[in-house]
């Protein structure tokens, strides 16, 4: 097992090099990691719960053909003003 945080940062950093939105398959940034499925769901995961001076959305989805489940994990920049409204 990977540290959470690192591998978050990690797919972070991979999720940047594809268009915004592009879905990727868990199994291929597993592959590209170096590291177990399950770990890449668990930063994915991770990056759900979105933090004061984030700059990205991530989404962990599943899709399910059968018995199989696939899950994909995409970002999306995000622009909010954490900052408090001054008039």
């Amino acid at each position: 097992m990977h540290d959470v945080g690192d591998l978050a940062e990690r797919l972070l950093a991979d999720l940047r090099t594809v268009p915004p939105g592009t879905p990727v398959a868990v199994t291929a940034l597993a592959r590209r990691m170096q590291c177990a499925t399950a770990d890449v769901l668990a930063a994915g995961e991770s990056l759900r719960h979105r933090e004061q001076g984030d700059h990205d959305l991530v989404t962990v989805v599943r899709r399910t053909e059968g018995d199989d489940d696939e899950f994909y994990v995409s970002r999306v920049p995000l622009t909010l003003n954490d900052e408090p409204e001054t008039r």
